[in-house]
Parts: structure tokens; C-alpha cells; sequence
């Protein structure tokens, strides 16, 4: 059985920063419409495919998360979503992109530190490096997890890594290095979620075609956990995909059905998990703040706080009248029922209980009710 994760929407997470997102659209208009003009209609096309800014989010929430000030931290944004937009277009295009005009570097250099630079140049070099593994897998059958472990974390981690880093540039080492494997382990448990989608669910869903991976004959970690687990007849199918230049939609269903059979969505599942846990824990050498939260779990809504607070003050009434009835007479339960200051108005303080009344209504509130408030937090916390 999976674990069952409450849903977070990326639009609820960025809102916190839903000014700075701004910035960088504003950012990202001026650096690619103002200063190439030569280029416009192609600069246009990237503007309108620059997505739903994730990377920079990233930034953003990584930067407050660290408690640092980032003045850069609109450009920085603007230059992670630019090298994510390089990726999406083919070759002939990247030729033309902006980032080879050299406008974002002039912009950092400007900024007086080179920092961002070799984190952006490492990342770069990374993803790079990332192509040509690709380019290696002769042999698509025997692709092992640990290659397309490689693959993914130059391809798609390394640059989510980079952008919660250069957020935290300002920050301490500890907690720079902490961002920087969250975005690193985020990034690998975002891209096997991608791969496994691939498989279950339609364009509508993803805004690609249903199958397309193995359309291109790309071999993904569905498909990798599940070869060793098919029958001959089933691992035969795999080879007519991959030897058809243009695979039917028939046989591509009937590879996804035999990968789900042979447990290869599972086992996926659980990888993409397993990575977004490890990305949790880096979180916790960081601060308790609104903005950790955001980056782990999405912001809190407001409904689990309420729920935090009547399971709490319901569990800690509960252990309050235990208490009172079945601890035998003496001093343990006068400590209950003694009162401490006199009534004050409509409120009445024993030493645990505080007694309110407004006119007909009266209800007590037992101070155990922050112990239940605190046992309810940690418990929901871990369940959601």
C-alpha cells in the first residue's frame, strides 16, 4: 500500500512569493525582449513556455528559508528559469538563446561577486554532462538504475540543486550545503514522478503525449525495475518497441501494461518517495519558519491548525479529567484543584484550569491542553 500524501498545489506554495515571481517575469521580459531585439519572435516563444517558474520558486523559498538577505536574488531567479528554458529548445535554437549572448553574465558580474557564477557554471557543466550520458546508452535493454541515477540528477537535479543554493549564497556553509541537497534529492524524486506519469496518465495530465518516453524509446526507471521481472514473451515485446523506428500506440500499451505488471510503477513510486524523504530530512539543519514549511510540505493550511488545536485542547481535557478522577486524595490532587490567583472577572485560574464565563456559557480549558496541542502538532505533522 502507498502512503497517502495530502495534495499541495504549486500556485498555494508560491504564494508567499508571488510578488518576487513577478519580478522575475519582469526580469526575465526586460533581459530578453529590451536587449535583443534582433531575436524578438524567438525570445517571445521562450517567454510564452517559461512555465510555472518552479526553479525559481525554489530560489526564493530556499533564500528565506535560510534567513539571509538575497538583494540578487530576482536576477539570480531570472538566470536559473533562463538555463531551464535553454533546455526546452533544440540545438539550432540554443544557438540563438540569450544565455549565449551574455547578458545574465554581465548582469552577475555587475553584482560585484562570482559566486553565482560557478555555481550557475558547475550546473551547466553538469547538465551537459547529462546529454552525453544519454547519448551513451547503446544498449537501451541493459541501462541500469545507477546510469539512469546519473542521468537524471545532471539532467534535472543538478539545476533545482542550483537554484536552492545560489538562494542561499549569504548563508551559512551548513545550511547552504543543506538547500543544496535538498534541491539535489527534490530533483531526482521530480523527475521519476515525471517518468512514472509518463505511463499513467494522459496528455491532459501532463501536457505531453501518453507514452511518449517510449515512443523515443527512452528507457526510464519504470521500465529498468521491471525488465529483469518479465517473462521472455514480455522482455521480446520490449525489444520489438525499441526496434520499431516509430513504435505503434498498441505495442507502447502493451509494454506500459507488462511494466505495471512486473511491479516497475511500484517500485518507481516507492524510489521517487524515498527521494522526496531524503530532501525533507536535509530540511531539518534549517530554522522552523513558515518558509521551511513551504519548501517541505507546502504551506500549512488553515484548516490543519484548527484541526491541531481541537484534537490538542479535546486530549489534553481528557488527560486533565483522568487526572482529577482517578488520582486518590492528597496533595497530588489538591495540585489540581487549588486555586493560585483569585477571579478575575468573568476568568477563574486553578492551578491547571482556566475557568471562563460569559454570562450562561461557562467552559473550562485545561493548561494540559498545550501538552495535547503539542502531542496532536508532531503526530499530524508526520501524518501530513
Amino acid at each position: 500500500m502507498r502512503p497517502q500524501l495530502a495534495p499541495v498545489s504549486l500556485s498555494h506554495i508560491q504564494r508567499p512569493i508571488a510578488g518576487a515571481l513577478d519580478d522575475v517575469v519582469a526580469a526575465l521580459q526586460r533581459i530578453i525582449v529590451a536587449d535583443f531585439p534582433i531575436i524578438a519572435a524567438a525570445n517571445e516563444h521562450l517567454l510564452r513556455v517559461k512555465g510555472k517558474l518552479f526553479r525559481p520558486t525554489l530560489l526564493f523559498l530556499s533564500q528565506r528559508a535560510a534567513g539571509v538577505p538575497e538583494p540578487r536574488a530576482v536576477t539570480l531567479a531570472a538566470v536559473v528559469e533562463l538555463i531551464h528554458l535553454a533546455t526546452l529548445v533544440h540545438d539550432d535554437s540554443v544557438d540563438h538563446s540569450v544565455l549565449r549572448r551574455g547578458m545574465p553574465t554581465i548582469e552577475l558580474v555587475n553584482l560585484g561577486d562570482l559566486e553565482p557564477l560557478r555555481v550557475f557554471g558547475r550546473v551547466t557543466n553538469e547538465m551537459t554532462v547529462g546529454e552525453m550520458r544519454q547519448l551513451e546508452a547503446h544498449d537501451k535493454l541493459s541501462y541500469s538504475e545507477e546510469q539512469y541515477d546519473h542521468l537524471i540528477r545532471a539532467k534535472t537535479a543538478s539545476l533545482l540543486s542550483g537554484a536552492c543554493e545560489v538562494g542561499a549564497l549569504s548563508a551559512t556553509p551548513a545550511r547552504r550545503e543543506a538547500l543544496a541537497r535538498f534541491g539535489m534529492h527534490l530533483g531526482m524524486a521530480f523527475q521519476i514522478t515525471d517518468d512514472v506519469l509518463d505511463y499513467t496518465q494522459p496528455e491532459e495530465i501532463t501536457g505531453k503525449p501518453f507514452g511518449l518516453d517510449l515512443k523515443e524509446h527512452k528507457v526510464t526507471l519504470p521500465l529498468i525495475a521491471a525488465l529483469d521481472r518479465m517473462a521472455p514473451a514480455e522482455r521480446q515485446l520490449v525489444v520489438r518497441l525499441m526496434d520499431a523506428p516509430n513504435p505503434s500506440d498498441a505495442i507502447v500499451a502493451d509494454v506500459i501494461r507488462a511494466v505495471e505488471a512486473a511491479g516497475g510503477l511500484e517500485y518507481a513510486r516507492g524510489r521517487a518517495l524515498e527521494r522526496a524523504q531524503q530532501a525533507e530530512a536535509d530540511l531539518e539543519a534549517l530554522a522552523a519558519t513558515p518558509e521551511r514549511d513551504a519548501v517541505a510540505h507546502g504551506p500549512r493550511r488553515p484548516l490543519f491548525y484548527l484541526g491541531v488545536l481541537a484534537t490538542g485542547f479535546v486530549l489534553g481535557g481528557f488527560l486533565h479529567a483522568l487526572l482529577r478522577h482517578y488520582l486518590p486524595q492528597g496533595a497530588a490532587k489538591e495540585f489540581f484543584t487549588t486555586a493560585v490567583t483569585p477571579t478575575l472577572g468573568p476568568v477563574h485560574l486553578d492551578l491547571l484550569v482556566v475557568s471562563i464565563t460569559l454570562g450562561p456559557i461557562g467552559f473550562d480549558v485545561s493548561l494540559l491542553a498545550l501538552v495535547g496541542v503539542a502531542i496532536a502538532y508532531f503526530v499530524a505533522r508526520s501524518l501530513f
